[in-house]
């Protein structure tokens, strides 16, 4: 993959969601990346940003109030799903690991 971040060399991907940003993130330096830039299929960009988007949907449909556990289960089981797709696509040079969402809680 050509030079997408701050790293010389990209070849850890994390998966993570985030709002108003692609999922994929350089597991060096932690710039978020262009899931464009990916040598996989267009099935597999379109899955991973639709997962996003969803998320990023019912954060705001529920004003950032509406994350309780069973959707962060659905959110991370979702995840780990599209995350082994990745993997499976990029050539084996890259290692592809899924950061799962927590929820932040004040004690």
């Amino acid at each position: 993959m050509k030079k997408v971040c701050f790293c010389n060399q990209t070849d850890h991907i994390v998966v993570e969601v985030e709002v108003s940003a692609d999922p994929v993130w350089c597991g060096k330096c932690q710039a978020n990346l262009e899931l464009s830039d990916f040598p996989v299929s267009e099935e597999c960009k379109k899955e991973l940003i639709h997962w996003n988007m969803n998320f990023e949907k019912h954060l705001m449909a529920h004003e950032y109030n509406g994350v309780h556990r069973t959707f962060i289960k659905r959110l991370n089981e979702e995840g780990q799903k599209w995350t082994q797709r990745l993997r499976e696509e990029l050539p084996r040079a890259y290692t592809v690991s899924y950061r799962p969402y927590t929820l932040i809680t004040e004690d």
